[in-house]
C-alpha cells in the first residue's frame, strides 16, 4: 500500500512537470516599421486627445497629462499634455523619423487608457529612438490597472 501510494505521488508530479499550459495570449506591438498604415494621417496639428480621466501616464513633470496626437507630414506623432513637444506649437519644417517625444517620461511607458483609446490601441510606449509602439491591451487588464496608478 505504501508502494503504491508513492508510485501514484511520483506519477502525479511526473503529470503536472510535463502537462502542457494553455500559452498566453499575446498582444502584437505595432510600430511605425511593422505598420505604417496605422500611423497615417491627414491635417496638420493637433488630431486626437485621451484626457487624463481616461489613462495614467508616464510623465513625471506635470501632473494630469492627457495623450495628445499630432498629425505631421502624414504620420500620427504622440505626446504628454504636460510635457515638450516638438509638433505642438510649431511642428519642424523637416522630416523627423520620430513618432513620440519621450520628454518628461521616466522609461519607455507613456500611458495606458482604459476609456477609448486611439485607432483601438491603448496602450502606448515610446522607445528612446523616439518611436511610439501601441497595444490593444485585454478589457480585464484595462478595469485591473484604472484603480492602479503607474500600471
Amino acid at each position: 500500500m505504501k508502494t503504491l501510494r508513492i508510485v501514484l505521488l511520483v506519477l502525479g508530479a511526473f503529470l503536472t512537470a510535463t502537462t502542457t499550459l494553455p500559452a498566453q495570449e499575446t498582444v502584437p506591438v505595432v510600430s511605425l516599421a511593422s505598420n505604417a498604415d496605422a500611423f497615417q494621417c491627414s491635417g496638420d496639428g493637433l488630431i486626437y486627445v485621451i484626457p487624463d480621466e481616461c489613462m495614467h501616464d508616464g510623465g513625471k513633470s506635470a501632473a494630469g497629462d492627457s495623450l495628445e496626437v499630432y498629425c505631421h507630414l502624414g504620420t500620427a506623432r504622440f505626446c504628454l499634455s504636460g510635457e515638450e513637444c516638438p509638433w505642438r506649437d510649431e511642428a519642424p519644417a523637416g522630416g523627423s523619423d520620430e513618432t513620440c517625444s519621450g520628454a518628461g517620461l521616466n522609461g519607455e511607458w507613456m500611458a495606458t487608457a482604459w476609456c477609448e483609446g486611439w485607432s483601438g490601441f491603448n496602450q502606448f510606449e515610446c522607445t528612446d529612438a523616439g518611436q511610439i509602439n501601441l497595444q490593444k491591451r485585454s478589457e480585464a487588464d484595462l478595469l485591473r490597472d484604472r484603480d492602479e496608478p503607474g500600471c
